[in-house]
């Protein structure tokens, strides 16, 4: 199941997550809520504890705290162990001036605790005056032990260890049924906790605000009697419990999910008075820095405590539902880590304190392209202070630019196969997205329009979110209604057919609903959360990414993989398939794209990689869709990598395409290209150098109703080092000590920008005399030298293996 998926899947719906006779106890955590609510304040104090102490309990505490009262002799009578002695201790001070001895003095043995030392014979003692004072000394030997006490005070201390030896294990067992009595009133507030808790994040999923906030305030009550239950269990019989086998890791369990939930729903508290009408601010970017801020801790504490906790003391019931929930927060954990470490730069971004003026393409991913898909319209937007001041969407799309463009360059070879001439619509050929939105940029700024900020490309799987949050808008203007159901068909047929030609603005239809999106978007406080996740979403997946000139921003940007960077995989394989689609119409909504990779490692380390792509063109009804494919399909793998083979590949008819002028520039990145590239003259597959990789190319052409493959096979430029002799706890002491003695093998596949349908399957073979010791990640299919991979590449997958020699172990 895919990472992505998995958590929604985990965050939408009821869990049935329970703890059933399970100690639960926290530490004491704050428990007022940080924000005003519109509900009393049910959290108290914790009650005086019912537990009162006994006589011994005070004498264990402070053994030595009577002997400053004068009434000792008093509470001696209350002790419940005594000795007999053969006479009576003087009431004055003069003990100082005897010598008290007891050479031989022993304890009588005690079987099974069972003899009474209070019939034991009387001590005799010999006194003998001397001629100056000393100090009391009583010395008795029972068996092999002798104490040596200066004082009274340390005998009655040594009465009160044997008290202890004696009567601790039975106070300790005691205390356990205590706590085990107790243990039913703190499961089920504890249970009630997190029913409330799962309540209350459902009705934030649904927009419910004002039940969310009464859900998490039953959440913090429940859980706060549950530390008001454990507070009346005296803390010194608790505490010796924690050191009790399989009960005290029971109780760090319970503690360790106690804090989890309390954590988890303050965390959730600051999101609900940000979007309740409590609020009365506004939503703002500083506003939901500010929340950030104050969430991103407490669903820290949160993760920790759940990866803290051992689900084999979990009831065999909740374990699956606990790991699925403890996934989904470790991903919005670290979603919002990332986020928070950002909101800096984001702020800067949304043009605090100075006006920002970014480019908007909209990239159509029916009709693929390197970046995304194909640039049929954009929207220049310019933000202040986190607002949009100014949006333009020209109607006339993309192609407005090309009446005004200040220049002429010979495009890439693929592209003319549609014109001569090298247009902003087609500027996004290299698959590295900052190298084209850089080169986006400067036929905007050739074409007439102004110094840009930055540049964003989004593609049709966004646009189609955001209308399952808002609904369905009305055009009267143009007789239709658009929901997320038939936006890709109605937009497509006015853009491309059902468009005013004396007016020709074929996308003044976007220019009339985004307004309209937007404004329905941002004025229901209901959709942030539904609008954060959805963003979320589409960055990992690459159909929304960013550019920024500033860059301390696109360094930031870099970093959490939301800048569609051509990624690299030292000393490791590596693949990227990138199609484009050349005079294919929007036929690649159709297209089913399974890429299968083999990698062999031969006997002295070397590596053969053959990569088979299937195209299956599922046809169609529509008429933009129900046409042959061309895509001009390019392999980056790591530079230095040579060919050996190519098959399977058709190229257009040479009549097709459009010759450039003999006196157009040619473009410096291209340029680069182009020189090193060499062409094998069997298949006519290219090989050239871009982006720091090496790239083979060629085109596929399949039909509606047919299925298309094709084959390359090539030698990767580095050997597998072979494994030495070795056992997995020397590997081990390697791997920490990050040696180079063990051997090992990696894939990088990187996702093309847009691409929906696409399916890896990735087989690595080795010798026979090579023992697999790890996986990343798991493997669903395993033989003796061999191993499977199938996953969606839905996004950037890194594939690893760990070896040794299976021989002279």
């Amino acid at each position: 199941m895919l990472r992505r998926k998995k958590q929604e899947n985990t965050l939408n719906g009821k869990t049935d997550f329970k703890h059933k006779f399970i100690p639960v106890f926290f530490s004491q955590e704050e428990k007022q809520s940080p924000h005003v609510l519109n509900l009393p304040e049910k959290l108290t104090p914790p009650p005086p504890p019912t537990w009162e102490p006994t006589q011994l309990d005070r004498f264990l505490s402070n053994p030595l705290a009577d002997l400053n009262k004068p009434n000792l002799q008093q509470e001696k009578k209350q002790e419940p162990l005594r000795l007999k002695l053969n006479f009576k201790l003087p009431q004055e001070s003069f003990l100082s001036k005897f010598s008290f001895e007891l050479p031989h003095w022993r304890l009588p043995h005690l079987p099974k605790f069972k003899s009474n030392l209070s019939k034991k014979e009387g001590v005799d003692l010999k006194i003998k005056l001397v001629k100056k004072a000393a100090p009391v000394k009583v010395e008795f030997q029972p068996q092999n032990f002798s104490y040596s006490l200066p004082s009274w005070q340390r005998a009655i201390a040594s009465f009160a260890v044997m008290a202890l030896l004696l009567v601790l294990p039975i106070k300790a067992f005691s205390a356990f049924y205590q706590l085990r009595d107790s243990q039913q009133t703190i499961v089920a507030s504890g249970t009630t906790a997190f029913e409330h808790l799962n309540l209350g994040q459902e009705a934030m999923q649904k927009g419910d605000f004002g039940s969310a906030t009464q859900e998490l305030q039953l959440s913090l009550n429940s859980f706060a009697e549950a530390q008001n239950k454990l507070d009346t269990i005296h803390p010194f019989w608790r505490s010796l419990l924690y050191f009790t086998p399989k009960i005290g890791d029971k109780l760090k369990n319970g503690e360790e999910l106690m804090l989890a939930g309390t954590n988890l729903t303050l965390g959730s508290l600051p999101v609900l008075y940000l979007l309740t009408e409590k609020n009365q601010s506004g939503i703002s970017l500083a506003k939901v820095k500010e929340t950030l801020d104050e969430v991103a801790p407490r669903f820290a504490k949160t993760n920790d405590s759940l990866m803290r906790v051992n689900p084999d003391y979990l009831p065999e019931e909740n374990r699956a539902a606990f790991l699925k929930i403890r996934e989904a927060i470790f991903l919005l954990n670290d979603d919002l880590q990332k986020i928070n470490s950002l909101s800096k730069s984001l702020l800067t971004a949304a043009g605090i304190n100075e006006e920002k003026t970014y480019l908007v393409v909209f990239q159509n991913n029916n009709e693929i392209r390197p970046t995304g898909g194909f640039i049929g319209s954009y929207a220049e937007i310019k933000i202040k202070n986190g607002q949009i001041t100014k949006i333009d969407i020209p109607g006339e799309g993309s192609y407005k630019i090309s009446g005004t463009l200040m220049a002429n360059l010979a495009p890439p070879a693929p592209i003319q196969l549609l014109q001569p001439r090298w247009e902003f619509r087609d500027a996004n050929w290299f698959p590295d997205f900052p190298t084209s939105a850089k080169k986006l940029m400067w036929f905007y700024e050739k074409g007439g329009g102004p110094t840009l900020d930055g540049l964003i490309a989004i593609d049709t799987n966004p646009m189609i979110d955001l209308m399952k949050i808002v609904g369905s808008i009305d055009l009267p203007t143009h007789n239709i209604t658009v929901d997320a159901n038939n936006f890709i068909d109605v937009i497509q047929k006015k853009v491309e057919l059902d468009y005013d030609k004396t007016k020709n603005q074929p996308k003044e239809i976007l220019a009339d609903l985004a307004p309209l999106v937007l404004e329905k978007l941002f004025n229901n406080k209901n959709n942030l959360l539904p609008l954060l996740s959805l963003t979320n979403k589409n960055l990992t997946q690459k159909h929304i990414q960013f550019y920024f000139a500033d860059k301390t921003l696109e360094k930031d940007i870099i970093s959490q993989g939301w800048g569609g960077e051509m990624k690299d995989n030292p000393e490791g394989d590596y693949l990227a398939v990138i199609n484009a689609n050349i005079g294919g119409d929007k036929s690649d909504r159709v297209i089913e794209q399974t890429i299968q990779h083999q990698a062999k490692i031969l006997d002295d380390g070397t590596v053969l990689d053959t990569v088979t792509i299937t195209r299956n063109h599922l046809g169609s009804d529509n008429v933009f869709s129900n046409v042959k494919n061309n895509s001009y399909i390019r392999f980056y793998v790591p530079r230095g990598s040579q060919l050996l083979s190519a098959e399977g590949f058709i190229w257009p008819e040479e009549n097709t395409y459009r010759a450039p002028e003999t006196w157009y520039n040619q473009d410096e990145d291209l340029e680069k290209t182009e020189k090193t590239q060499t062409v094998e003259p069997q298949s006519g597959t290219t090989t050239a150098e871009e982006s720091d990789k090496t790239v083979f190319a060629n085109w596929m052409i399949v039909r509606p109703g047919e299925t298309a493959k094709a084959t390359i096979t090539y030698r990767l430029p580095f050997k597998i080092k072979k494994p030495e002799p070795q056992n997995t706890i020397q590997l081990i002491r390697q791997l920490f000590k990050q040696d180079k003695n063990y051997s090992s093998y990696s894939l990088l596949a990187q996702k093309q920008a847009g691409s929906n349908n696409v399916i890896l399957e990735s087989t690595i073979s080795w010798p026979e005399n090579w023992k697999i010791l790890w996986t990343n990640p798991f493997v669903l299919n395993s033989q003796e030298n061999q191993v499977t991979f199938n996953t969606y590449l839905d996004e950037d997958k890194f594939l690893g293996l760990v070896f040794n020699n299976s021989y002279n172990q």
